[in-house]
Protein backbone atom coordinates (compact mmCIF):
# COMPACT_ATOMS: atom_id res chain seq x y z
CA UNK A 1 0.00 0.00 0.00
CA UNK A 2 1.40 3.38 -1.01
CA UNK A 3 1.83 6.02 1.66
CA UNK A 4 -0.33 9.13 1.47
CA UNK A 5 2.17 10.97 3.68
CA UNK A 6 3.88 13.87 1.81
CA UNK A 7 7.56 13.28 1.14
CA UNK A 8 9.80 14.53 3.93
CA UNK A 9 7.00 14.74 6.50
CA UNK A 10 7.28 12.50 9.55
CA UNK A 11 3.96 11.01 10.64
CA UNK A 12 2.62 12.56 13.85
CA UNK A 13 2.31 10.33 16.91
CA UNK A 14 -1.05 11.48 18.26
CA UNK A 15 -4.13 13.31 17.06
CA UNK A 16 -3.21 16.25 19.27
CA UNK A 17 0.22 16.45 17.61
CA UNK A 18 -1.42 16.21 14.19
CA UNK A 19 -3.74 19.08 15.12
CA UNK A 20 -0.84 21.26 16.28
CA UNK A 21 1.13 20.50 13.11
CA UNK A 22 -1.90 21.28 10.96
CA UNK A 23 -2.47 24.57 12.80
CA UNK A 24 1.20 25.50 12.31
CA UNK A 25 1.00 24.71 8.59
CA UNK A 26 -2.06 26.98 8.38
CA UNK A 27 -0.08 29.99 9.61
CA UNK A 28 1.40 32.53 7.26
CA UNK A 29 5.16 32.68 6.80
CA UNK A 30 5.71 35.64 9.13
CA UNK A 31 3.57 34.03 11.83
CA UNK A 32 5.51 30.76 11.55
CA UNK A 33 8.82 32.60 11.91
CA UNK A 34 7.52 34.68 14.82
CA UNK A 35 6.24 31.58 16.62
CA UNK A 36 9.51 29.71 16.15
CA UNK A 37 11.48 32.74 17.34
CA UNK A 38 9.23 33.04 20.40
CA UNK A 39 9.57 29.33 21.20
CA UNK A 40 13.37 29.39 20.91
CA UNK A 41 13.57 32.60 22.92
CA UNK A 42 11.36 31.26 25.73
CA UNK A 43 13.22 27.96 25.86
CA UNK A 44 16.52 29.82 26.12
CA UNK A 45 19.35 27.70 27.45
CA UNK A 46 17.00 24.82 28.21
CA UNK A 47 17.05 23.78 24.57
CA UNK A 48 19.85 21.51 23.50
CA UNK A 49 20.04 21.74 19.70
CA UNK A 50 21.68 18.33 19.39
CA UNK A 51 24.03 16.14 21.34
CA UNK A 52 27.61 17.11 20.45
CA UNK A 53 28.30 13.71 18.92
CA UNK A 54 24.97 13.56 17.07
CA UNK A 55 25.55 16.65 14.96
CA UNK A 56 28.50 17.53 12.77
CA UNK A 57 29.23 21.22 13.29
CA UNK A 58 31.42 21.20 10.19
CA UNK A 59 28.53 20.34 7.86
CA UNK A 60 26.52 23.54 8.20
CA UNK A 61 29.22 26.28 8.06
CA UNK A 62 28.79 26.89 4.34
CA UNK A 63 25.03 27.26 4.75
CA UNK A 64 25.59 29.57 7.71
CA UNK A 65 28.22 31.64 5.89
CA UNK A 66 26.01 31.98 2.82
CA UNK A 67 23.08 32.95 5.05
CA UNK A 68 25.05 35.56 7.01
CA UNK A 69 26.25 37.14 3.77
CA UNK A 70 22.65 37.92 2.80
CA UNK A 71 20.99 41.25 3.53
CA UNK A 72 18.44 41.37 6.36
CA UNK A 73 15.56 41.15 3.87
CA UNK A 74 17.19 38.23 2.07
CA UNK A 75 17.76 36.41 5.39
CA UNK A 76 14.10 36.82 6.29
CA UNK A 77 13.07 35.57 2.84
CA UNK A 78 15.43 32.59 3.16
CA UNK A 79 13.96 31.64 6.54
CA UNK A 80 10.50 31.84 4.98
CA UNK A 81 11.66 29.50 2.23
CA UNK A 82 12.90 27.04 4.85
CA UNK A 83 9.74 27.04 7.00
CA UNK A 84 7.55 26.74 3.90
CA UNK A 85 9.80 24.03 2.43
CA UNK A 86 10.03 25.91 -0.86
CA UNK A 87 12.14 24.50 -3.67
CA UNK A 88 14.96 27.05 -3.46
CA UNK A 89 18.72 26.75 -3.08
CA UNK A 90 18.78 27.72 0.60
CA UNK A 91 15.81 25.53 1.49
CA UNK A 92 17.32 22.55 -0.33
CA UNK A 93 20.67 23.13 1.42
CA UNK A 94 18.93 23.21 4.81
CA UNK A 95 16.76 20.21 3.92
CA UNK A 96 19.84 18.21 2.92
CA UNK A 97 21.20 18.48 6.48
CA UNK A 98 20.51 15.61 8.86
CA UNK A 99 17.78 16.27 11.41
CA UNK A 100 20.43 16.75 14.11
CA UNK A 101 22.30 19.26 11.98
CA UNK A 102 19.05 21.08 11.24
CA UNK A 103 18.53 21.34 15.01
CA UNK A 104 22.05 22.71 15.31
CA UNK A 105 21.64 25.27 12.51
CA UNK A 106 18.05 26.50 12.88
CA UNK A 107 18.38 28.39 16.20
CA UNK A 108 21.45 30.16 14.84
CA UNK A 109 19.45 31.24 11.81
CA UNK A 110 16.43 32.29 13.87
CA UNK A 111 18.41 34.53 16.21
CA UNK A 112 20.15 36.34 13.36
CA UNK A 113 16.87 37.52 11.86
CA UNK A 114 16.29 41.26 11.92
CA UNK A 115 14.07 42.33 14.81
Amino acid sequence: MASTQPTGVTPARSQETKNVAQAFEGLGTDDKLALLYYIYEKMGDSITPAAPTAADAEISPQLMQDFFNLSDDQQLAAMGEIVNREDTQVSRAYGALSENNQLLAFPRLVFTLPQ
